[in-house]
């Protein structure tokens, strides 16, 4: 792709980190311009418009690790954290990141730092990874980051989902049964390829494959309902997520509608553009039907990582 005069004057503009117009001390490359959590350096190197509120939303993550932790734990911590911006940025198709990390060590409770986090890496109950409360908290167990740097990206994520975008959960249904208690049904949907953020095919997906989890779509449900009928399992295939989005008065509830639903009814909206079957190109201002036939992109596989702000 060519680019004009001003695309490289603009870029060298932000990428000089030295222009600093509204003399505030801080280089207007690390400033958020138009609003939405993304600093404008980042917007621009990700491919998103600094000027357009509309197009990103960035979150800032402050992390409180709740013991003395070694320089180890610390190095990989933030090495993981990094493929975890990654990670939501790719299962968001590019419309949500991580714009700011901060991390605390040896903090405790009713702290400064410990007000201050909205992440918590401790000691949780036993069979507990992790677990978030919307737009307040994520918590995840200090032992998954030594076990596997992709499972605590995978927990991170997930977690992440409820955070941010208040996603139910995919691995039972909407009686609350789990779907790992159905015989063989989350071996048969790792086996179709179904595995998803927020639970699909849990505990039977390959460690090496646990990043490559997306968020579910209208086929991932149908399929699922699918099976459910030809093999006689004992459940819905009405998810929690499914079922608490209805509830709520939308007509579906696989994790892609809701996200619309979601990034377009913040204060600060967010207004996708996506390919949605042979309509082309959908720019979203509300949720619409027309969902029940986008299929996630398999990419973008962008390093956003690489524009992190380490306050």
């Amino acid at each position: 792709m060519r680019h004009s005069s001003r695309f490289w004057l603009v870029s060298h503009h932000y990428v000089s980190l030295r222009v600093d117009i509204d003399g505030d001390g801080v280089s207007d490359a690390w400033e958020d311009s138009d609003g939405d959590g993304a600093f404008n350096i980042q917007e621009l190197m990700i491919g998103k418009n600094p000027a357009n509120p509309h197009d990103i939303v960035g979150y800032e993550i402050v992390v409180a690790v709740m013991f003395d932790a070694s320089d180890e734990y610390l190095s990989r911590l933030a090495q993981a954290l990094c493929l975890a911006t990654c990670y939501i940025f790719d299962y968001t198709d590019g419309y949500a990141i991580i714009s700011s990390i901060k991390i605390y060590d040896n903090v405790k409770e009713g702290s400064p730092e410990y007000n201050e986090a909205n992440v918590r890496i401790k000691d949780l109950p036993e069979g507990v990874l992790g677990q978030a409360v919307y737009r307040a908290f994520i918590e995840v167990d200090k032992d998954v980051l030594t076990e596997s740097m992709e499972k605590f990206v995978y927990v991170f994520g997930h977690e992440f989902g409820h955070y941010a975008f208040d996603f139910g959960e995919e691995y039972k249904d909407e009686n609350g049964k789990y779907y790992w208690d159905c015989r063989n049904l989350p071996r048969k949907l790792v086996d179709e390829g179904i595995i998803t953020v927020m639970g699909f095919g849990l505990w039977e997906i390959p460690t090496e494959k646990l990043l490559e989890c997306e968020l579910s779509t209208y086929d991932d449900y149908q399929r699922l309902k699918e099976i459910i009928e030809e093999y006689g399992y004992e459940c819905s295939w009405r998810s929690h997520q499914w079922s608490k989005w209805v509830s709520r008065g939308l007509n579906y509830g696989f994790c892609w509608y809701s996200l619309i639903y979601e990034l377009t009814h913040r204060t600060r909206p967010v207004y996708p553009a996506l390919v949605v079957s042979d309509m082309g190109v959908v720019v979203f201002s509300d949720v619409h039907d027309c969902l029940i036939f986008y299929e996630h992109l398999e990419g973008p596989f962008t390093m956003v990582s690489l524009y992190l702000w380490w306050p």
